[in-house]
């Protein structure tokens, strides 16, 4: 079995036992502690694995080739390619960003995520709340979040984010290269009102506040490469 196939079956196994951990608390605490019990190393064990993903695993040859067939009006911010995405419980994709370009600071309401980059260079800024804040409402107001900043390149380990920290992050290519990565996502999207502005108020403090989808934000789906190589429904049993 590929590494992406390992990958993607530790990431369906991990984040059912988050899934049952609040499911069975509603019927049993032993049922639910032990199910909560599971999650944390299952967790480290999925980031670790995630470490160990080269560019030869996700077809990087192939991938790298697609910006060079994309003919269109509007030069994309980023190509898409989903892997794994036929369950609500995970998301597994790559995202191509193009040179100089980037993700627009965005949220992860109440989501996991791990990622891990393969080729290239790239600046995260990410931020986390100073207080409680429901990123999935339809409308968030103003909140102050603490920002941290760490620069990825193929050797690094994943980037790792949670529901308490880190859960908004904008994802930056400051090279004149490609840099491609895969992001392990839980649970998959449900809101699309997930764009954020941040700006500093002070020297560690920064307001944040919601805005649309950028219009300079444009991405483009493109298939998998080496999808012929992966049962889909075997990883779903």
């Amino acid at each position: 079995m590929s590494k992406i196939e390992n990958l993607i079956r530790l990431a369906v196994k991990t984040f059912s036992h988050r899934r049952d951990a609040f499911t069975l608390s509603k019927v049993t605490d032993k049922s639910a502690s032990e199910s909560s019990n599971l999650f944390p190393n299952l967790l480290s064990e999925l980031v670790d694995r995630a470490s160990n993903l080269t560019g030869d695993d996700i077809g990087l040859n192939q991938l790298l080739q697609y910006p060079s067939r994309v003919r269109v009006r509007q030069k994309p911010t980023a190509l898409y390619c989903g892997i794994y995405e036929t369950s609500p419980l995970v998301t597994v994709c790559i995202f191509i960003l193009y040179p100089q370009q980037s993700i627009p600071l965005h949220s992860h309401p109440g989501m996991y995520g791990v990622l891990k980059l393969v080729h290239g260079r790239l600046l995260i800024k990410s931020y986390t709340s100073l207080k409680p804040v429901n990123l999935a409402a339809d409308v968030v107001p103003n909140f102050e979040a603490a920002m941290s900043t760490v620069e990825l390149d193929q050797n690094c380990p994943p980037a790792v984010l949670a529901p308490d920290k880190h859960n908004l992050h904008e994802v930056i290519n400051t090279s004149n290269d490609f840099a491609v990565c895969v992001d392990v996502i839980s649970p998959r999207y449900e809101n699309d009102n997930c764009y954020f502005q941040a700006r500093k108020q002070s020297t560690d403090v920064f307001e944040i506040s919601q805005i649309p989808c950028p219009s300079t934000f444009h991405t483009i789906h493109v298939p998998f490469p080496l999808a012929n190589h992966i049962s889909i429904e075997d990883l779903n049993n």
